[in-house]
């Protein structure tokens, strides 16, 4: 059994026309926090080597990939539409 699979279960419906990635917020950078879907996670989550999170960047979207661990972090989301 693993947690993560199971929360992606949770946080992602199954749907064969859902797309594979994630929006989240980070919400915490010590320790790294990101909320889905309101739920926080905290554990789990793998980021590029040398990617910096300051507190500043708090509130800020970030897009997330599943992997069987966790969430892989992508990077912070810019631009979209308003």
């Amino acid at each position: 059994m693993n947690i993560y699979s199971e929360l992606l279960e949770l946080l992602r419906p199954q749907r064969e026309d859902t797309p594979g990635g994630l929006f989240g917020t980070l919400t915490a950078v010590s320790p790294l926090t990101v909320t889905v879907r309101g739920t926080a996670l905290a554990e789990g989550l793998f980021y590029p080597a040398g990617t910096v999170f300051r507190e500043e960047n708090v509130g800020r979207e970030v897009a997330l990939l599943p992997c069987e661990e966790g969430f892989w972090i992508l990077g912070f989301v810019g631009g979209g539409t308003a």
